[in-house]
């Protein structure tokens, strides 16, 4: 039966990808921006995500620390209420990666305004989605942040972000599954995967899912459930068919 479903979900990953419904990894992010869903008629939900680091197909994913991917730089030109422009140095912004990611006036005039950059128009201005309501000038300082930025999960208790089903290089952006029947690696260390109970993040393994604690379900469970488990399994590093169900993104 696992077989048959795994087998099934393979077609279907590969249909996506050859009528390019979904780009499942490409060294850019395309036309949507990292955070964007896309909805499968079989119910199945993906969200566009850039991994930090190499995911395999199988592994569970975590949010990338975002104070490690911060931009912190000087506003270097006033813009005035109603702008939709901010400009800092050349060299702050990069085409092709910062579209979609948060912008935030973290300090001075204008703190407190947070926008998505919509264009980047050069390497020192970006367009942002919304004009601003409060001027900027010399003294305002912004930092940028990518949204959805991923890693495989550590060997610890994550808050699940995802699931891959295909693999995903480092600094590619592909989709990784949120909701639906979907494949996840099993950690064999630990507590099986069993039908119809919660399957939570591996602790022996990183990237792996693991059942619910055999004395019974903690709070640490549910803190970081990927989702249901479809058949019972506990070998390790086997492709476990279960129902996603990930809300972190």
């Amino acid at each position: 039966m696992a077989e048959s479903i795994i087998k099934k979900l393979g077609i279907a990953v590969a249909s996506l990808r050859a009528t390019n419904q979904i780009d499942m990894d490409s060294a850019t992010q395309g036309k949507f921006a990292p955070g964007g869903r896309w909805i499968g008629g079989d119910g199945r939900e993906f969200v566009l995500v850039q991994a930090s680091a190499a995911v395999d197909a199988g592994e569970i994913v975590q949010i990338t620390d975002v104070l490690s991917l911060l931009i912190n730089a000087d506003v270097d030109a006033v813009a005035a209420i109603g702008s939709d422009l901010i400009t800092g140095t050349a060299g702050d912004f990069t085409p092709g990666q910062d579209e979609g990611a948060v912008i935030y006036i973290d300090a001075a005039t204008g703190a407190g305004q947070m926008r998505i950059i919509k264009e980047v128009v050069s390497t020192a201005t970006v367009r942002i989605s919304e004009p601003l309501t409060v001027a900027l000038d010399a003294t305002s300082d912004f930092v940028v942040f990518r949204p959805a930025v991923v890693e495989p999960h550590a060997a610890a208790a994550t808050v699940a972000a995802g699931v891959a089903q295909v693999d995903i290089a480092a600094d590619s952006y592909g989709w990784v599954q949120v909701r639906g029947l979907g494949t996840v690696l099993v950690d064999g260390s630990e507590d099986p995967i069993i039908a119809n109970r919660i399957v939570t993040v591996g602790l022996g393994v990183a990237g792996t899912a693991e059942g619910p604690t055999a004395a019974g379900i903690t709070v640490v469970d549910l803190e970081c459930k990927v989702g249901v488990g479809v058949v019972d399994v506990a070998a390790l590093d086997i492709a476990a068919p279960i129902y996603i169900d990930c809300n972190m993104l």
